[in-house]
């Protein structure tokens, strides 16, 4: 997977002291070098106020420079949930359609490899940057932002993943 600039960027303010999941960006961007990942030195992964961990330029990134390759073996995606050799028999024993769910698949392997494998899993380092709680997904949103959000896609969007995940949650 390659990454590449669609915009000039400029050099950002200094974050305030690192806590929580940004303790654990030093560990997660070790482990994501060391299994073929390479973040360019213009680049850093910290926190933004308001919208949780993001890249920074330190310096400008010209329109097309590529500033973060990653190999396919950091990728989640459907065909490596399936072959887990403790998730994949388990994923096999649910409804097709559930089978084909690949967001229900993604929550199903971060769960297994966050409590259940914790530590031990490869993933770790992964997980320990993900958000604690998405209580500012707009999927999350309360009647008021609702009725702002009244004809838009986004509510329209905002009310099918609410029924599709009410769905899932009483399937499982």
């Amino acid at each position: 997977m390659i990454v590449t600039a669609g915009f000039t960027a400029t050099a950002a303010s200094p974050a305030p002291a690192a806590t929580g999941r940004e303790a654990a960006i030093p560990g997660f961007l070790a482990w994501a070098r060391e299994n073929g990942a390479n973040l360019d030195e213009r680049v850093s992964l910290k926190p933004i106020p308001g919208f949780g961990l993001g890249l920074m330029a330190k310096a400008p990134i010209a329109s097309g420079e590529r500033y973060l390759t990653m190999d396919e073996g950091l990728l989640i995606n459907r065909e490596r949930i399936l072959a887990d050799p403790k998730l994949g028999p388990v994923i096999g024993q649910l409804a097709p359609w559930m089978q084909r769910d690949t967001k229900l698949l993604l929550a199903l392997f971060l769960l297994h490899h966050k409590y259940v494998q914790g530590e031990r899993s490869f993933w770790w380092p992964y997980i320990r940057v993900l958000p604690r709680d998405y209580r500012d997904s707009p999927l999350f949103a309360g009647d008021e932002t609702m009725s702002l959000l009244e004809g838009s896609y986004l509510h329209w969007k905002i009310r099918t993943d609410r029924r599709r995940f009410r769905q899932l949650f009483t399937h499982l």
